[in-house]
């Protein structure tokens, strides 16, 4: 139970672990970042991209990487996989010669019934 009560406090610190950043991974390779999320539009963000080393610069800011569906995004704090997340260069072509990508579906949710109510209680007093 204190393991669901930490994990729900983190979720609502962090904005469902969107402050704590994450990490890029293609074929189980952690090959950058992502962080600074700012709101862009209804459901997307845009996050900053931050390649590992100058060698995985280019494969980073590639188009075919972000439309590959074994990319796959981690948070950096709770160690989880964002599972619904997806990328998209399109919505601002601009963003992706700026080091930026706009994402959906970038954060965690609640896991279980437990979770869910709790995270309704304490976002009652959270600010």
């Amino acid at each position: 139970m204190r393991k669901s009560i930490n994990r729900v406090q983190d979720l609502l610190n962090s904005n469902h672990g969107r402050k704590y950043g994450w990490f890029i991974e293609l074929n189980d390779e952690i090959i950058g970042e992502l962080k600074n999320p700012k709101y862009v539009d209804m459901f997307w963000e845009a996050y900053e991209i931050i390649p590992l080393n100058d060698k995985k610069e280019t494969f980073v800011n590639s188009y075919f990487t972000w439309n590959n569906p074994k990319l796959k995004f981690k948070n950096k704090t709770m160690n989880e996989y964002a599972l619904y997340a997806y990328p998209s260069m399109l919505l601002n072509p601009q963003n992706s010669m700026n080091g930026v990508v706009n994402m959906r579906g970038l954060y965690l949710l609640p896991k279980g019934i437990f979770e869910s109510f709790l995270f309704r209680l304490l976002s009652i007093f959270h600010k």
